[in-house]
């Protein structure tokens, strides 16, 4: 995520990551910075997208795998591949 918001920073977007990624005892207010830079440079919506494509690729093989798993097994790996990339922060 931040290696994405990196690539595409301008010059101010550069020197608040630069600052603030990995300070320590960082404040709300400058992780606040950092989180817009991600959001402001299109790194979180490109991770979210790269994140969906796993996820459906890792369904698909679950789908056509032909392991001696019961129904309620195959459902818990779905779930769980859903909520991995549901949640919010």
């Amino acid at each position: 995520l931040i290696l994405e918001a990196r690539k595409k920073a301008n010059e101010e977007q550069a020197k608040t990551l630069n600052q603030l990624v990995g300070k320590k005892n960082i404040t709300e207010e400058e992780s606040e910075r950092v989180k817009r830079v991600v959001v402001d440079t299109g790194a979180l919506l490109y991770v979210k997208k790269m994140s969906r494509s796993f996820v459906d690729q890792a369904q698909t093989a679950l789908e056509s795998w032909n392991a001696d798993w019961k129904e309620q097994d195959t459902r818990f790996f779905w779930a769980v591949s859903e909520a991995a990339i549901s949640r919010e922060y």
